[in-house]
């Protein structure tokens, strides 16, 4: 079983997030969103689990990967030596992530 480690961008990515629906919609679905997503990350304990190549990060030879949570896409990619697997980004898959300034 893999170790999950979330990046200070992506924690700030998610803050990010939670504050947008907080302060725009309401706490009670900030809190949904934020949940979801964070039960999507604990996915990735598990080694057998991985999801698509993300072709915008190829040129960092990490191998990062991407996957879905609602309008939610979480960047990571996995150090199968240290048994780590970081998460790097999340953001609103809305969006090009060219484009993403969060």
């Amino acid at each position: 079983m893999h170790k999950v480690l979330i990046t200070q961008f992506a924690k700030d990515n998610l803050k990010f997030i939670y504050e947008y629906y907080k302060s725009t919609v309401s706490i009670l679905l900030a809190d949904k969103i934020k949940k979801e997503i964070k039960l999507a990350i604990l996915e990735l304990k598990n080694e057998k689990v991985d999801w698509q190549e993300d072709d915008y990060l190829r040129v960092l030879k990490k191998e990062h990967r991407r996957f879905i949570c609602g309008n939610y896409k979480i960047i990571y990619y996995r150090d199968s030596i240290k048994q780590i697997t970081y998460i790097t980004d999340i953001f609103d898959s809305r969006q090009d992530p060219i484009n993403q300034t969060g």
